[in-house]
């Protein structure tokens, strides 16, 4: 997921020598003055996209950084999306703090020792109504293309897509968008403007009205957006679940989607192959028990740009899991999870989607707990064994082998300190581990049905590349 770097501009020293006849000027000689170096950022902002619109701004922001900086101290400030300040947090370690926003859409912005590292997520916890759910997303920085693969124009749905322009400029954003049927023709989505410092929302079943599987292509063409998509289910006034799709990278030919669940209830691999050639697709099982390639999922057609639902119910069979995607075109690949209870009325959903391997300490903002609420890490290594050491902030540690083409899940509400309710943790693979990847679920078993929300985990840019200083003599003879 990309992020919006503030880093302050490296600058070059030029020698300027007099410039005489040719035969007394010497060979040209560059020296080399310093090293190139990775060092850690200097500032960030990231955008929450409030849009919990029938539960109202019910959302809270937790806030936790992993520093790649041992010394210094850091600030981080919250605001709402073109208003006034919230709260301002300042720390010289790892901290984790809630943050009650009620608002739609606020900007994060972190600087000094807190910039590296930064993590901000944002959770609502509704009960009860036609809001009732736990649903989350991750605070981004403007920037990026991302794909929502796993919305839905069918009546009984109400997906919302939010665009959020974080600065005074008006941003132009253009949507691509696809059914089961083929690419949607959308002439009224081309050049769409976003104000300055505002939201402007759209919904899917104006986008693709009635189609069961519509995916979404944001394309920032001028200036800078942050794009979320919001699912929220309803039998009349029942609910049936509320989340955020979790945004997926480019298409690809070989993807990891982390963090199916186990439980009851209904699982699902999504796919778009937006390109003109159709692809075939082999979906690879990452279960406890290690890799397999259920019967059936050998050899799965995706026309040329349209989507398909591949059910994975009976290959999952109610356990945690991980899905590898490997492909002959590259697709764009996510994850749809309805959880239900036996003899309870209600259901909830959580979505998930192909994300990046860990490659670092990565933290994760919220953790929950309580007597019926708990939180894990669904971590799966679908090539060589993985370790990976979790560290809860202010509360206990522990490492966990994942197996080779295997998937575990690990309850982290144990970690806490004791009679803490929430926290956040740092993930890091061990050295010599094999890629990992990984999604945070928080459970709870609510008394009319269980209720869930997802966030697969993506490891946050901790330094930028600053690029040797040489002193150059043909610079200034060229002058």
């Amino acid at each position: 997921m990309n992020r919006h770097l503030l880093v302050g501009t490296a600058l070059v020293a030029v020698l300027a020598g007099g410039v005489g006849a040719a035969d007394s000027v010497g060979p040209t000689r560059s020296v080399d003055i310093r090293t190139a170096s990775e060092v850690p950022i200097a500032g960030i902002t990231e955008i929450c996209p409030e849009l919990g619109i029938e539960a109202g701004p019910t959302a809270s922001l937790t806030v936790t950084a992993a520093p790649a900086s041992a010394r210094g101290t850091g600030e981080v400030d919250i605001a709402q999306l073109g208003g006034r300040p919230v709260r301002v947090l300042g720390a010289a370690g790892p901290v984790a703090s809630l943050v009650p926003t009620g608002v739609h859409g606020a900007v994060v912005t972190a600087r000094g020792r807190l910039a590296s590292g930064l993590e901000v997520e944002e959770t609502s916890q509704v009960e009860q109504g036609p809001g009732r759910a736990w649903f989350g997303t991750r605070c981004v920085a403007p920037g990026g293309d991302p794909y929502f693969v796993d919305a839905s124009g069918v009546l009984g749905n109400r997906d919302v897509l939010g665009l959020f322009n974080p600065d005074p400029a008006t941003a132009v954003v253009d949507l691509q968008a696809w059914g089961p049927n083929g690419p949607l023709d959308l002439p009224a989505a081309q050049g769409i403007q976003v104000d300055g410092t505002s939201r402007l929302i759209m919904l899917i079943d104006a986008i693709g009205p009635n189609l069961p599987l519509v995916a979404v292509h944001v394309v920032t063409r001028t200036g800078r957006v942050v794009a979320a998509l919001y699912d929220q289910r309803l039998t009349g006034q029942n609910p049936r679940g509320i989340d955020y799709l979790a945004p997926a990278g480019p298409p690809s030919t070989d993807s990891v989607v982390p963090g199916f669940v186990g439980g009851a209830g209904s699982r699902s691999l999504d796919l778009l192959d937006p390109d003109a050639t159709d692809a075939t697709v082999t979906v690879h099982v990452l279960s406890a028990d290690g890799s397999f390639v259920p019967s059936g999922l050998e050899h799965v057609l995706v026309r040329a740009g349209t989507t398909v639902r591949v059910d994975l119910g009976r290959a999952l069979g109610g356990q945690p899991a991980g899905v590898r995607v490997t492909s002959d075109e590259p697709v764009v690949a996510a994850g749809f999870e309805n959880l239900t209870a036996r003899g309870l009325p209600y259901a909830d959903v959580c979505y998930t989607a192909a994300a990046p391997a860990l490659s670092g300490p990565t933290p994760v903002s919220e953790i929950a707990s309580g007597s019926v609420t708990s939180s894990s890490l669904v971590l799966s290594a679908p090539g060589p064994a993985a370790q990976v050491t979790i560290d809860v902030i202010g509360g206990r540690s522990r490492t966990v082998t994942v197996p080779a083409g295997g998937t575990v899940s690990v309850e982290v509400s144990g970690l806490l300190r004791p009679h803490a309710r929430t926290g956040g943790l740092v993930a890091t693979p061990l050295p010599g581990s094999g890629p990992v990847y990984a999604a945070r679920e928080i459970y709870e078993a609510g008394a009319q049905g269980p209720l869930i929300t997802l966030l697969p985990l993506v490891t946050p840019v901790r330094t930028v590349s600053v690029p040797a200083v040489v002193l150059d003599l043909q610079v200034g003879a060229a002058g």
